[in-house]
């Protein structure tokens, strides 16, 4: 057992002798202690610091008196006992003394033999005054904390009869705290909690002492909430309950966010239709049942055509509600069974089960097909889009959700590029295809950081004026290891596709421009360089932008670049388009329309473009001048733009005759291997040093 530490007595005495002998008396009576004496008020006043248990002091002394210690230890300290011990104080002055705080008095001398028991009893009752206090404390502090606690408190007797509620518990059942006193717990929620309630808690509170779980509860006004209630046992000294106390909170909101959170998880946000995680584990179960019953499961994976110029042109929030209501069409026209999905973007994915025949899901698809016919509404204006599908069949294709549907995306690329709005199914022809677009895409992400990627150049040159060079045109070229040259029909659709033709456009950019740049530098030409603008990098958001800092970082003027994009993108939404190329033209580049008259070919759209120049497609140019509808095509192309005020540039001529045939026609620029073929950029520097030099 650890023996008790010694008392610790402060003595305010200037007697050393008759510290001495109150010391003595402390030790006769079995007291364990160590002192310290002082005689001056700041002596007195450290030694408080130092925390002692008991002070026994003289009444009168020179330098000091025991009521200003008393004084001094009762503004510090209202426990610590204080024994006036004195050889001269009357009955009045002990009177005084006690009403002023001190503990007991006694006379010096013969009367010190009560010191020690009273020594004793002031210390304990002083550390009972302590704990008093602090129980008190605590009692304040559990009750505040009760009171003002967010959770809903209560206490029951063992029968689980109310006797104590916070605040709290009755703002969240909506009852009065006297209302509730009283009534059995489970009777608050009429009839809300489970059957067996209390029967199942407490036998829970009997073995374990504790429960939780979640409930629904009522409130007053009869509104449901969800709950989360916790319940702990208070036990007697023979260990049986007596009350219970329980902590409830409403977690109705938490509930619900954690509902929304559960639909976010498995919906898409913007159409409310099945994500693809949904998709998946519908498709394994459907795809079970396709195998047990001998039928089949068509997965169609569809993309809306030309829906990202409708989302660019008239923004996201029109796009948004668009594909809401295409959503809607699609759902309208299903099966009962079948489910609809949006995989993200604009693509939508199809789960067509309990086929008796695969090609029974092209009856599904061409319902789909249908249900775009109608346009679209937004505001006062229609808008039209289609669709492009692919099919593929689980188990004749594969049995694998991933699988299928990249079978499905590769089928409908084929439909996109049968002319769109249409229907393809998957076969191992498609496969292959696949394969090759992956190995392709896995190969272009690592040539642009390794350099793979060169510019060729191929010059217009003014065929009136001796064949002057009017401008070069940036061609991409790859030259993939272990593969040589990659041809850009090729690769540039992969790139299309997947996204990385941005990239790619800037770092053709950022070069054709430097290179115009230090050729100007070096005297060896003053023309434009001509780069081509691929569809997706003509609906970036801030193409102008980027265009404009890449002439800034490169220094070339902006009447030093001309840009060239196809019929078939402008196109694709002519508003949209027209938008975007005055921007352009509002930097001071030239703008070209490329491979005019494979397209739409719409003049009424045409006169509306900010154009510089067209330039004929090379397929008319090859019969010239012998084949009678390209002499037709190509005549009437020049004269309609001459009279729009634009420049003609015609593509692959190889012939004297067919530059002698666009000379008389009134067509001076030409590109094409009569004058030169694309050349790497060395080469064609040398190229443009022999023709300054000549």
């Amino acid at each position: 057992m650890t023996e008790a530490p010694p008392v610790r007595i402060l003595i305010v005495e200037d007697s050393a002798d008759d510290a001495e002998l109150a010391m003595r008396a402390l030790k006769e009576h079995g007291l364990s202690a160590e002192s310290e004496r002082v005689e001056t008020e700041s002596d007195f006043l450290a030694a408080l610091a130092r925390s002692p248990d008991v002070v026994l002091a003289d009444y009168g002394m020179p330098a000091f008196n025991g009521g200003r210690a008393l004084e001094l230890l009762r503004e510090r300290d209202a426990d610590v006992p204080f024994i006036v011990v004195s050889g001269t104080i009357g009955e009045d002055t002990a009177v005084k003394m006690m009403r002023a705080g001190a503990n007991d008095y006694l006379l010096k001398g013969p009367n010190l033999a009560r010191l020690g028991p009273a020594v004793e009893r002031e210390i304990l009752d002083a550390r009972h005054r302590r704990a008093r206090r602090e129980a008190d404390r605590w009692r304040v502090l559990a009750e505040r904390a009760i009171e003002n606690a967010a959770e809903a408190i209560f206490i029951t007797d063992a029968d689980f009869a109310i006797e104590l509620i916070n605040p709290a518990f009755a703002e969240i059942t909506g009852y009065p705290v006297d209302e509730l006193r009283g009534r059995i717990l489970p009777a608050v929620a009429e009839g809300i909690y489970p059957e067996h309630f209390t029967k199942d808690v407490f036998a829970a509170l009997q073995s374990e002492g504790r429960w939780q779980g979640e409930l629904t509860n009522r409130r007053r006004d009869g509104e449901t909430f969800r709950e989360l209630l916790s319940m702990s046992a208070i036990r007697d000294a023979d260990g049986s309950i007596i009350n219970l106390v329980g902590a409830a909170n409403d977690i109705t909101a938490f509930k619900q966010y954690e509902e929304q959170l559960d639909y976010l998880a498995h919906h898409d946000p913007v159409t409310g239709l099945p994500n693809r995680r949904t998709l998946a584990r519908h498709f394994d179960i459907e795809s079970w049942r396709a195998r047990r019953d001998g039928r089949s499961l068509g997965v169609l994976f569809m993309d809306l055509d030309n829906f990202k110029a409708i989302n660019d042109s008239l923004g996201h929030a029109v796009g948004d509600k668009l594909l809401k209501e295409v959503g809607l069409r699609f759902r309208a026209c299903l099966r009962d069974g079948d489910l609809v999905g949006r995989q993200g973007g604009d693509e939508f994915v199809v789960l067509a089960p309990g086929l008796s025949n695969p090609e029974d899901a092209r009856v599904v698809a061409a319902k789909l097909l249908e249900s775009l016919n109608a346009p679209l509404r937004h505001e006062d204006r229609d808008i039209f889009t289609s669709v492009s599908i692919g099919v593929a069949i689980c188990p004749q294709d594969a049995c694998d959700f991933e699988q299928l549907l990249q079978f499905a995306d590769s089928a409908m690329y084929r439909a996109k590029q049968q002319g769109r709005n249409t229907i393809e199914y998957y076969s191992t022809e498609l496969s292959a295809g696949a394969h090759q677009y992956l190995d392709i895409l896995n190969a272009l992400h690592l040539a642009l950081e390794r350099e793979e990627f060169e510019l060729h150049y191929q010059p217009i040159v003014e065929m009136h004026n001796g064949t002057r060079v009017h401008s070069l045109e940036a061609l991409i070229r790859w030259d993939r290891p272990g593969h040589g040259l990659v041809s850009p029909a090729d690769f540039i659709p992969v790139a299309e596709q997947s996204g990385m033709i941005s990239k790619i456009g800037d770092w053709v950019f950022e070069n054709a421009c430097r290179q115009a740049t230090e050729w100007r530098a070096g005297g060896l030409f003053t023309g434009r360089v001509s780069v081509n603008l691929s569809a997706r990098q003509f609906r970036l958001p801030d193409l102008a932008e980027r265009i404009r800092d890449v002439l800034q970082r490169t220094a070339l003027p902006p009447e030093g670049l001309s840009l060239e994009i196809t019929e078939t993108t402008l196109m694709e939404s002519p508003e949209y388009a027209s938008g975007v190329l005055a921007e352009l033209a509002a930097l001071g580049v030239r703008l070209a329309l490329d491979d005019f008259g494979t397209g739409y070919s719409s003049l009424i759209y045409l006169k509306n473009f900010r154009l510089h120049t067209l330039k004929i497609d090379r397929a008319f140019i090859t019969g010239l001048p012998d084949n009678e509808d390209d002499v037709a095509i190509t005549t009437t192309i020049i004269h309609m733009a001459r009279s729009l005020g634009l420049d003609v540039i015609c593509e692959g001529v190889e012939t004297e005759a067919q530059r002698q045939f666009l000379l008389d026609r009134g067509c001076s620029l030409a590109q094409g291997f009569l004058f030169s073929r694309p050349r790497p950029v060395e080469e064609i520097t040398r190229w443009l040093q022999e023709r300054a030099e000549n």
